[in-house]
């Protein structure tokens, strides 16, 4: 996660993507043998997955890195700069990850609060929750990317010595951004409902928890935009 919000940063996204890409093939292809116990692999079953997400990551991380020390230019990191300390930088860091991870740890705990909530519920219901959650996460992928553009966006307005009245503006855009990206996404949300949930073999009462699921994340949609973009 560090490898890639430093690219990001650096506006160098290819590299993302490339590793990316090549981890999800990797993962597959092990995930298939390993499960299975094909070409001479040992047959793990579930355990198999596991092994193959572990191998999958640690070559995506092998890619990163390699491209980081090799190929990465502005920059110019070497091994031993991951030992260099900065004081300065960590008190920045801290006094800027600080309120960030504390909001992340009340959206987990509310997130977390809500699923326990659900979990003590009917199977019906349950499996309605996930199947609309399922597509919740898949939405918020479009969602994540048009945050990570912003916060590069803002980031550069920032560093490059822009009056605050300018930063503002920008700032002022950005959540307007995820205001219109957030109803969109609720839109196709409530749109795609249906189709979505046509890809499983559901009850007719799950398909009903379903549908009313989706229904709320659609109408959240706007306001998780907007928090999202404004976080940054």
């Amino acid at each position: 996660f560090l490898f890639r919000a430093l690219y990001i940063g650096l506006s160098n996204t290819k590299i993302i993507g490339y590793s990316t890409a090549a981890m999800a093939t990797i993962n597959v292809i092990f995930n298939y043998l390993l499960i299975f116990g094909k070409f001479g692999f040992p047959e793990l079953g579930i355990r198999g997955s596991a092994v193959g997400a572990v191998i999958a990551r640690l070559i995506e991380f092998g890619i990163l890195l390699w491209f980081i020390i090799r190929k990465e230019k502005t920059l110019q990191m070497r091994l031993k700069d991951f030992l260099r300390k900065d004081w300065k930088l960590t008190k920045d860091f801290l006094k800027v990850g600080i309120p960030i991870v504390a909001h992340e740890m009340i959206w987990s705990a509310g997130t977390t609060a809500g699923s326990s909530i659900t979990g003590q519920m009917s199977t019906t219901i349950v499996a309605g929750y996930n199947v609309a959650n399922a597509m919740y996460q898949l939405m918020a992928c479009t969602m994540n990317g048009i945050l990570h553009a912003c916060s590069v966006t803002i980031g550069k307005t920032i560093g490059s010595g822009a009056p605050r009245e300018e930063i503002q503006r920008e700032a002022y855009s950005l959540i307007l951004i995820g205001l219109v990206g957030g109803s969109v996404l609720g839109m196709l949300t409530l749109l795609g409902g249906d189709l979505f949930i046509s890809f499983y073999s559901l009850t007719d009462a799950t398909r009903a928890f379903a549908k009313g699921f989706i229904a709320i994340f659609a109408a959240i949609w706007p306001f998780s935009g907007m928090e999202m973009t404004g976080m940054i």
